[in-house]
Protein backbone atom coordinates (compact mmCIF):
# COMPACT_ATOMS: atom_id res chain seq x y z
CA UNK A 1 0.00 0.00 0.00
CA UNK A 2 2.78 2.21 0.37
CA UNK A 3 4.18 1.82 -2.83
CA UNK A 4 0.72 2.71 -4.51
CA UNK A 5 0.78 6.46 -2.45
CA UNK A 6 4.01 7.03 -2.66
CA UNK A 7 3.69 6.64 -6.73
CA UNK A 8 0.51 8.63 -6.52
CA UNK A 9 2.24 11.35 -4.66
CA UNK A 10 5.59 11.62 -6.92
CA UNK A 11 3.06 11.55 -10.34
CA UNK A 12 0.95 14.80 -8.16
CA UNK A 13 4.75 16.49 -7.68
CA UNK A 14 5.08 16.64 -11.40
CA UNK A 15 1.89 17.42 -11.93
CA UNK A 16 2.03 20.37 -9.68
CA UNK A 17 4.68 22.02 -11.64
CA UNK A 18 2.20 22.32 -14.46
CA UNK A 19 0.51 25.57 -15.04
CA UNK A 20 -2.95 24.28 -16.02
CA UNK A 21 -6.51 26.03 -15.44
CA UNK A 22 -8.44 24.94 -13.23
CA UNK A 23 -11.75 25.83 -11.74
CA UNK A 24 -10.69 28.74 -9.39
CA UNK A 25 -7.44 29.70 -11.17
CA UNK A 26 -3.92 29.16 -12.10
CA UNK A 27 -4.15 25.21 -10.69
CA UNK A 28 -3.68 21.36 -11.64
CA UNK A 29 -6.09 20.59 -9.29
CA UNK A 30 -9.23 19.03 -11.11
CA UNK A 31 -12.80 19.91 -9.51
CA UNK A 32 -14.93 17.18 -8.39
CA UNK A 33 -18.85 17.31 -7.09
CA UNK A 34 -18.81 18.03 -2.70
CA UNK A 35 -19.73 14.90 -1.31
CA UNK A 36 -22.81 15.32 0.64
CA UNK A 37 -22.26 16.66 4.41
CA UNK A 38 -24.05 14.23 6.89
CA UNK A 39 -24.74 15.48 10.66
CA UNK A 40 -23.69 13.47 13.51
CA UNK A 41 -26.77 13.40 16.10
CA UNK A 42 -24.89 14.66 19.09
CA UNK A 43 -27.21 15.49 22.46
CA UNK A 44 -25.01 19.18 22.89
CA UNK A 45 -23.97 21.49 20.68
CA UNK A 46 -19.81 20.84 20.02
CA UNK A 47 -17.41 23.34 21.57
CA UNK A 48 -14.65 21.34 19.97
CA UNK A 49 -13.58 17.89 18.92
CA UNK A 50 -11.09 15.12 18.67
CA UNK A 51 -11.75 11.45 16.36
CA UNK A 52 -10.38 9.08 18.85
CA UNK A 53 -8.53 6.88 15.52
CA UNK A 54 -8.83 2.61 15.86
CA UNK A 55 -11.83 2.95 18.55
CA UNK A 56 -14.88 4.34 15.86
CA UNK A 57 -15.96 7.16 18.39
CA UNK A 58 -15.04 11.02 18.61
CA UNK A 59 -14.68 13.10 22.23
CA UNK A 60 -16.27 16.40 22.11
CA UNK A 61 -16.72 19.02 24.99
CA UNK A 62 -20.10 20.73 24.44
CA UNK A 63 -20.50 24.10 24.93
CA UNK A 64 -21.93 23.60 29.20
CA UNK A 65 -17.81 22.24 29.12
CA UNK A 66 -18.56 18.30 29.11
CA UNK A 67 -16.87 16.50 27.78
CA UNK A 68 -18.29 12.91 26.11
CA UNK A 69 -17.52 11.14 24.32
CA UNK A 70 -19.66 9.38 20.74
CA UNK A 71 -19.78 5.82 19.37
CA UNK A 72 -20.70 5.47 16.04
CA UNK A 73 -21.30 2.04 15.97
CA UNK A 74 -24.36 2.81 18.56
CA UNK A 75 -25.35 5.61 17.79
CA UNK A 76 -24.77 6.35 21.81
CA UNK A 77 -22.79 8.69 23.67
CA UNK A 78 -21.55 8.97 27.59
CA UNK A 79 -20.65 11.58 29.28
CA UNK A 80 -16.95 11.64 31.13
CA UNK A 81 -16.98 14.71 33.45
CA UNK A 82 -16.31 18.27 33.01
CA UNK A 83 -12.83 19.61 31.14
CA UNK A 84 -11.34 23.45 31.86
CA UNK A 85 -10.39 24.28 28.19
CA UNK A 86 -10.82 23.31 24.42
CA UNK A 87 -9.45 19.99 23.34
CA UNK A 88 -6.29 19.72 20.93
CA UNK A 89 -7.52 17.90 17.42
CA UNK A 90 -4.96 15.19 18.04
CA UNK A 91 -6.05 12.42 20.54
CA UNK A 92 -3.72 9.30 21.40
CA UNK A 93 -3.15 7.11 18.98
CA UNK A 94 -4.91 4.34 20.61
CA UNK A 95 -8.10 6.43 20.75
CA UNK A 96 -8.06 5.88 25.03
CA UNK A 97 -7.03 9.34 25.86
CA UNK A 98 -7.43 13.50 24.99
CA UNK A 99 -5.33 16.28 24.72
CA UNK A 100 -6.42 19.85 25.86
CA UNK A 101 -5.67 22.69 23.75
CA UNK A 102 -2.96 24.14 25.49
CA UNK A 103 -1.00 21.20 25.91
CA UNK A 104 -0.99 21.12 29.68
CA UNK A 105 -3.88 18.33 30.49
CA UNK A 106 -4.07 14.58 29.34
CA UNK A 107 -7.86 12.64 30.36
CA UNK A 108 -8.17 9.30 29.69
CA UNK A 109 -11.31 8.95 27.99
CA UNK A 110 -12.03 4.94 26.91
CA UNK A 111 -10.95 2.12 29.13
CA UNK A 112 -8.78 1.56 32.78
CA UNK A 113 -8.92 4.78 34.42
CA UNK A 114 -11.60 6.39 32.26
CA UNK A 115 -11.93 10.10 33.68
CA UNK A 116 -8.57 9.91 35.01
CA UNK A 117 -6.99 13.58 34.53
CA UNK A 118 -2.97 14.04 34.47
CA UNK A 119 -1.12 17.49 34.54
CA UNK A 120 1.26 18.01 32.32
CA UNK A 121 4.00 20.64 32.65
CA UNK A 122 3.92 23.71 30.57
CA UNK A 123 5.16 23.84 26.75
CA UNK A 124 5.07 25.36 23.87
CA UNK A 125 4.71 23.30 20.97
CA UNK A 126 2.99 20.14 19.99
CA UNK A 127 5.82 17.64 18.09
CA UNK A 128 4.23 13.98 17.83
CA UNK A 129 3.00 11.32 19.50
CA UNK A 130 5.29 8.37 19.43
CA UNK A 131 2.56 4.89 19.78
CA UNK A 132 1.44 6.13 23.23
CA UNK A 133 4.34 8.49 23.50
CA UNK A 134 3.64 12.35 23.58
CA UNK A 135 6.41 14.51 22.52
CA UNK A 136 6.02 18.34 23.40
CA UNK A 137 8.19 21.16 22.56
CA UNK A 138 9.47 23.22 25.92
CA UNK A 139 12.01 25.52 23.49
CA UNK A 140 14.08 25.84 20.16
CA UNK A 141 16.52 28.32 20.54
CA UNK A 142 19.97 29.52 19.20
CA UNK A 143 22.60 29.67 21.85
CA UNK A 144 25.94 30.22 20.05
CA UNK A 145 26.76 31.22 16.71
CA UNK A 146 26.80 27.66 15.39
CA UNK A 147 24.88 25.89 17.95
CA UNK A 148 21.10 25.48 19.05
CA UNK A 149 19.50 23.53 21.44
CA UNK A 150 16.26 21.79 21.98
CA UNK A 151 14.41 21.11 25.24
CA UNK A 152 10.75 18.99 24.97
CA UNK A 153 9.19 16.74 27.56
CA UNK A 154 8.00 13.06 26.77
CA UNK A 155 4.83 11.81 28.27
CA UNK A 156 4.49 7.99 28.27
CA UNK A 157 1.27 7.18 28.75
CA UNK A 158 1.72 3.66 29.52
CA UNK A 159 4.00 4.42 32.55
CA UNK A 160 2.25 7.59 33.96
CA UNK A 161 5.15 9.48 33.59
CA UNK A 162 7.02 12.43 32.26
CA UNK A 163 10.67 12.80 31.03
CA UNK A 164 12.73 15.72 30.42
CA UNK A 165 14.87 15.79 27.51
CA UNK A 166 17.51 18.36 25.97
CA UNK A 167 20.15 18.08 23.42
CA UNK A 168 22.10 20.70 21.55
CA UNK A 169 23.13 20.01 17.59
CA UNK A 170 24.75 22.53 15.15
CA UNK A 171 22.80 22.99 12.22
CA UNK A 172 25.15 23.84 9.06
CA UNK A 173 24.73 27.28 6.82
CA UNK A 174 24.66 28.92 10.41
CA UNK A 175 20.67 29.73 10.26
CA UNK A 176 19.50 32.97 12.34
CA UNK A 177 16.12 31.52 12.47
CA UNK A 178 14.41 28.10 12.99
CA UNK A 179 11.04 26.67 12.96
CA UNK A 180 9.34 23.15 13.73
CA UNK A 181 7.30 21.16 10.54
CA UNK A 182 4.59 19.50 10.83
CA UNK A 183 4.43 15.76 10.87
CA UNK A 184 7.61 14.10 12.47
CA UNK A 185 9.03 11.19 14.22
CA UNK A 186 11.35 10.62 16.81
CA UNK A 187 14.07 10.37 14.12
CA UNK A 188 12.79 12.80 11.76
CA UNK A 189 11.93 16.32 13.33
CA UNK A 190 12.24 18.66 10.60
CA UNK A 191 13.01 22.35 10.97
CA UNK A 192 13.47 24.84 8.64
CA UNK A 193 14.90 28.38 8.39
CA UNK A 194 13.20 31.43 6.46
CA UNK A 195 15.42 34.02 5.05
CA UNK A 196 13.68 37.48 2.68
CA UNK A 197 15.66 37.61 -0.15
CA UNK A 198 15.04 40.27 -3.34
CA UNK A 199 11.52 39.44 -4.33
CA UNK A 200 11.14 36.20 -2.95
CA UNK A 201 12.45 33.92 0.82
CA UNK A 202 14.52 31.55 0.53
CA UNK A 203 14.15 27.99 2.35
CA UNK A 204 16.35 25.57 3.99
CA UNK A 205 15.64 22.24 6.01
CA UNK A 206 17.29 20.05 8.31
CA UNK A 207 16.56 16.65 10.08
CA UNK A 208 16.83 16.80 13.60
CA UNK A 209 17.09 13.20 15.26
CA UNK A 210 15.72 13.39 18.61
CA UNK A 211 17.34 10.06 19.71
CA UNK A 212 20.49 11.59 20.95
CA UNK A 213 23.88 10.76 22.51
CA UNK A 214 25.30 12.17 25.41
CA UNK A 215 23.36 15.20 25.12
CA UNK A 216 23.80 16.02 21.27
CA UNK A 217 21.77 15.50 18.71
CA UNK A 218 22.46 15.38 14.67
CA UNK A 219 21.14 17.71 12.13
CA UNK A 220 21.35 17.09 8.77
CA UNK A 221 20.86 20.05 6.29
CA UNK A 222 18.57 18.19 3.25
CA UNK A 223 19.84 19.96 0.58
CA UNK A 224 22.93 22.03 -0.36
CA UNK A 225 20.14 24.30 -2.55
CA UNK A 226 17.86 26.62 -1.12
CA UNK A 227 13.97 26.42 -2.41
CA UNK A 228 12.75 30.13 -3.49
CA UNK A 229 9.33 30.35 -2.63
CA UNK A 230 6.76 33.66 -2.94
CA UNK A 231 5.27 35.12 -0.28
CA UNK A 232 5.64 34.37 3.41
CA UNK A 233 5.32 30.57 5.26
CA UNK A 234 2.20 29.66 7.06
CA UNK A 235 2.73 26.06 7.10
CA UNK A 236 5.14 23.38 6.70
CA UNK A 237 4.64 19.84 6.76
CA UNK A 238 6.69 16.33 6.10
CA UNK A 239 5.18 13.25 5.36
CA UNK A 240 7.62 10.60 6.18
CA UNK A 241 6.39 7.44 4.45
CA UNK A 242 5.81 9.84 1.44
CA UNK A 243 9.35 11.42 1.89
CA UNK A 244 7.96 14.80 0.30
CA UNK A 245 7.48 18.24 2.01
CA UNK A 246 4.76 20.83 1.68
CA UNK A 247 4.98 24.11 1.82
CA UNK A 248 2.28 26.32 2.32
CA UNK A 249 2.30 30.51 2.20
CA UNK A 250 0.59 33.59 2.59
CA UNK A 251 0.71 34.94 -1.47
CA UNK A 252 -2.39 35.17 -3.40
CA UNK A 253 -1.51 33.13 -6.41
CA UNK A 254 1.62 31.05 -5.75
CA UNK A 255 0.73 29.47 -2.33
CA UNK A 256 1.75 25.77 -2.15
CA UNK A 257 5.22 24.37 -3.03
CA UNK A 258 5.47 20.24 -3.18
CA UNK A 259 8.32 17.79 -3.54
CA UNK A 260 11.69 17.31 -1.54
CA UNK A 261 13.90 19.44 -0.21
CA UNK A 262 16.05 22.09 -3.39
CA UNK A 263 13.42 20.83 -5.53
CA UNK A 264 9.62 22.18 -4.20
CA UNK A 265 7.21 22.17 -7.29
CA UNK A 266 4.66 25.23 -6.87
CA UNK A 267 1.48 25.58 -7.74
CA UNK A 268 -1.59 27.43 -6.62
CA UNK A 269 -4.59 27.46 -4.23
CA UNK A 270 -6.71 30.52 -4.20
CA UNK A 271 -6.36 33.22 -1.29
CA UNK A 272 -7.48 32.61 1.78
CA UNK A 273 -6.24 30.54 4.63
CA UNK A 274 -4.83 27.16 3.69
CA UNK A 275 -3.45 24.54 5.85
CA UNK A 276 -3.47 20.72 6.91
CA UNK A 277 -5.66 19.84 9.10
CA UNK A 278 -4.24 16.79 10.13
CA UNK A 279 -0.18 16.65 9.55
CA UNK A 280 -0.61 12.89 8.53
CA UNK A 281 -2.99 13.37 5.96
CA UNK A 282 -1.95 15.35 2.47
CA UNK A 283 -4.82 16.78 2.14
CA UNK A 284 -4.89 20.66 2.17
CA UNK A 285 -7.96 22.88 3.62
CA UNK A 286 -8.57 25.77 1.77
CA UNK A 287 -11.11 28.60 3.74
CA UNK A 288 -12.17 31.49 1.82
CA UNK A 289 -15.04 33.65 2.32
CA UNK A 290 -16.53 34.04 -0.83
CA UNK A 291 -15.91 30.60 -2.21
CA UNK A 292 -16.04 28.57 1.39
CA UNK A 293 -14.44 25.27 1.97
CA UNK A 294 -12.13 24.43 -0.28
CA UNK A 295 -10.72 20.13 0.25
CA UNK A 296 -7.48 19.26 -2.19
CA UNK A 297 -5.67 15.84 -2.03
CA UNK A 298 -1.94 16.03 -3.31
CA UNK A 299 -2.08 12.35 -3.84
CA UNK A 300 -4.87 12.77 -6.89
CA UNK A 301 -4.69 16.62 -7.56
CA UNK A 302 -8.67 16.23 -6.81
CA UNK A 303 -10.62 18.86 -5.08
CA UNK A 304 -13.93 19.64 -4.26
CA UNK A 305 -15.86 22.90 -2.62
CA UNK A 306 -18.07 22.92 0.23
CA UNK A 307 -21.06 25.43 -0.12
CA UNK A 308 -20.70 26.81 3.87
CA UNK A 309 -20.90 30.33 5.66
CA UNK A 310 -17.66 31.24 6.56
CA UNK A 311 -17.23 33.77 9.29
CA UNK A 312 -14.50 34.79 11.72
CA UNK A 313 -15.83 32.63 14.35
CA UNK A 314 -15.31 29.91 11.68
CA UNK A 315 -11.69 30.27 11.78
CA UNK A 316 -10.59 29.54 15.12
CA UNK A 317 -10.30 26.64 17.11
CA UNK A 318 -11.00 23.17 16.31
CA UNK A 319 -13.54 23.00 13.84
CA UNK A 320 -11.47 20.96 10.97
CA UNK A 321 -10.19 17.94 11.36
CA UNK A 322 -9.75 14.91 8.91
CA UNK A 323 -8.61 11.66 9.93
CA UNK A 324 -4.94 10.20 9.76
CA UNK A 325 -6.33 7.50 7.12
CA UNK A 326 -7.47 10.38 5.00
CA UNK A 327 -10.88 9.12 3.96
CA UNK A 328 -13.17 10.88 6.10
CA UNK A 329 -13.36 14.67 7.08
CA UNK A 330 -15.07 16.04 10.37
CA UNK A 331 -16.02 19.69 10.18
CA UNK A 332 -17.94 21.68 12.91
CA UNK A 333 -20.24 24.61 11.59
CA UNK A 334 -21.23 27.70 13.93
CA UNK A 335 -25.49 27.16 14.32
CA UNK A 336 -26.63 29.31 16.73
CA UNK A 337 -25.45 31.25 20.01
CA UNK A 338 -26.30 30.65 23.43
CA UNK A 339 -25.53 31.85 27.00
CA UNK A 340 -22.31 30.10 27.09
CA UNK A 341 -21.16 31.68 24.30
CA UNK A 342 -21.37 30.13 20.54
CA UNK A 343 -23.07 27.05 19.31
CA UNK A 344 -21.64 24.44 16.74
CA UNK A 345 -22.76 21.17 15.35
CA UNK A 346 -20.54 19.02 14.24
CA UNK A 347 -20.82 16.95 10.43
CA UNK A 348 -18.86 14.34 8.71
CA UNK A 349 -18.06 14.53 4.58
CA UNK A 350 -16.23 11.20 2.86
CA UNK A 351 -13.64 11.92 1.39
CA UNK A 352 -13.42 8.84 -0.90
CA UNK A 353 -14.01 10.51 -4.30
CA UNK A 354 -11.01 12.81 -3.66
CA UNK A 355 -8.23 10.12 -2.31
Amino acid sequence: MKHLIFGALFLTTHLLAIDVKGGDGPTPFSRIPAPKRISIPLQGMVSSFAVLESTDKLAYLDSDRMLRVYDFNQGQEAPIGGFATELFPAASPDGKAVLSSDLKTFKKVIGKGKGQEIRLPGSSHFLLWDKTDLYLLKKLERVSSDSWQISYLVYQQDKNQVRHRVCDFYPENNPKTLKVAGGNSPSEIVLYSEKTTEGSNELNFYFLNLRNRNGKCQAELQSDLADLIKGNVTSVNWFPELQELAVITDHETMNLYLGKAGALAMTSVPAGRSYFPNPKSPVVVNINRQKGIGVYSLLTGRYFTLELSVDRGFLEGNQIWINSQGNQLFISTRERRTKQGEGRALHTVSLKGIN
